[in-house]
C-alpha cells in the first residue's frame, strides 16, 4: 500500500471496515483493506473490477498460532524462509468476506486515481 489515503466510498459499519490507499509502484492502482470483525457472519463487498485478493484468517479458533492466506496455512520454510504470498484472481462483482478475516484487494487501474 502506498502513502496516499483515499476515501473507500464505503461507510464503515458493525462487522465491516474498509480502507483504501493508492498502490505503491502502480500508478492508478488502488489497494483496499477490508476487515470483517464479525466472528459469526460473512459480509458482502462489491468490486468494481477484477482484483488480486489476499485473505488472511485464523486456521481454527482466533487464538490459533497459524494464519492462512486464501485458505492455505502459512509456515516458514527450510532455514526459516518466508512463504510465498500468492494472491487469488477475483472477478468484478460481489465477493463474500468470511467471518473474522482481513482481506487485501489490489485493483491495478482505477481511472480516478491516475496521476
Amino acid at each position: 500500500m502506498g502513502t496516499t489515503v483515499l476515501a473507500s466510498g464505503i461507510t464503515n459499519r458493525e462487522g465491516l471496515h474498509v480502507y483504501a490507499q493508492r498502490m505503491k509502484g502502480t500508478p492508478g492502482g488502488v489497494a483496499v483493506m477490508a476487515i470483517n470483525n464479525d466472528v459469526a457472519n460473512s459480509q458482502t463487498h462489491t468490486l468494481p473490477q477484477a482484483s488480486l485478493r489476499y485473505t488472511f484468517a485464523s486456521t481454527g479458533v482466533l487464538t490459533s498460532k497459524t494464519v492462512a492466506l486464501n485458505g492455505n496455512p502459512l509456515s516458514l520454510g527450510n532455514n526459516d524462509e518466508q512463504p510465498q504470498l500468492n494472491g487469488a484472481q477475483t472477478t468484478a462483482g460481489d465477493i463474500q468476506l468470511q467471518p473474522a478475516t482481513i482481506t487485501f484487494l489490489f485493483l491495478p487501474t482505477r481511472p480516478a486515481c491516475k496521476p
